[in-house]
């Protein structure tokens, strides 16, 4: 092989080498692509489904309604207006902190603004919530005096310790109705109160807050009992219960413990008597 073929050859190998790593490079450039691809996709699937945040913040905004036990209603017309507005001066107070609020020169409590509670209603319940803020006296004794001149409500500085607290178990959203299952786990120090032994974040009760869809918000329209079944928890102590109510009162058992509608269930899962000698007369002899 003379010199110019044995350069031509070197050329073309080292033509060859430089496509063998361009291929390379933009196999591997490709490869990364689509790695990029399949995980910001991942990534925006999760944030997409993922309703943590939603979570949170009903649970804030709740979280007085929560507190104060506002009693279950079928429409805004129905609820307990009372305590609705004092739930919307313990969200005021909460939010804004006692540093900002002002307070009234002879009783020391704290001056709430109408229009601060107003934008919490009208938040939660929609801009058709519409309150005529008067005085008034809560379930629990408490008097919230309003003052016309100052627009304010006069509340009392107490240590109010809230019975429960709100844990959004699931969000169901369907056709402009989102149903918000909260569960409602009571305050250790009210339970002690009570005399009572809670297990820690357990919600003791479960309530449905229904929100229903106006423009390109969602605001509550009712709050209902819940279907969502309060899981009891198996300890030392529910097992002796079990057992002694067992030994005692077995009627007992079948209709608070095990429950009548779960013995029922099983009773119609089990093979009648006339369907055993169906079975029995069917087995050929020697069989049996």
């Amino acid at each position: 092989m003379n010199d110019k073929n044995f350069t031509a050859e070197s050329r073309r190998k080292k033509r060859r080498a430089r496509r063998v790593a361009i291929g390379a490079v933009v196999a591997s450039l490709v490869v990364v692509g689509m790695v990029t691809v399949v995980i910001q996709a991942t990534n925006f699937t999760k944030s997409f489904f993922d309703d943590t945040q939603e979570k949170q913040d009903i649970e804030q905004d709740i979280h007085t309604l929560v507190m104060l036990e506002v009693l279950p209603f079928e429409n805004i017309e129905n609820a307990d207006i009372k305590t609705i507005v004092a739930a919307g001066m313990w969200s005021v107070f909460f939010n804004e902190g006692k540093e900002t609020l002002e307070s009234d020169a002879v009783t020391g409590s704290y001056l709430i603004p109408a229009l601060d509670i107003d934008r919490y209603l009208v938040k939660l319940f929609g801009p058709e919530m519409k309150i005529d803020h008067t005085s008034f006296t809560a379930d629990d004794g408490t008097v919230f005096a309003f003052n016309d001149e100052l627009e304010s409500y006069l509340m009392p500085i107490t240590s109010l310790i809230g019975g429960y607290y709100p844990t959004v178990v699931e969000i169901d959203n369907e056709k402009g109705i989102k149903t918000v299952t909260v569960g409602y786990i009571q305050n250790q120090e009210s339970g002690m109160a009570l005399g009572k032994k809670l297990e820690e974040n357990v919600p003791s009760k479960y309530f449905d807050y229904i929100y229903e869809k106006t423009d390109d918000a969602y605001y509550i329209t009712s709050i209902v009992l819940s279907d969502y079944k309060v899981e009891v928890p198996v300890t030392q102590e529910t097992i002796k219960e079990v057992i002694d109510v067992a030994v005692t009162d077995p009627n007992k058992l079948v209709d608070e413990v095990i429950g009548k509608e779960e013995v029922s269930n099983i009773d119609s899962s089990l093979p009648t008597d006339e369907s055993l000698d169906e079975q029995t007369e069917a087995v050929p002899e020697g069989e049996e």
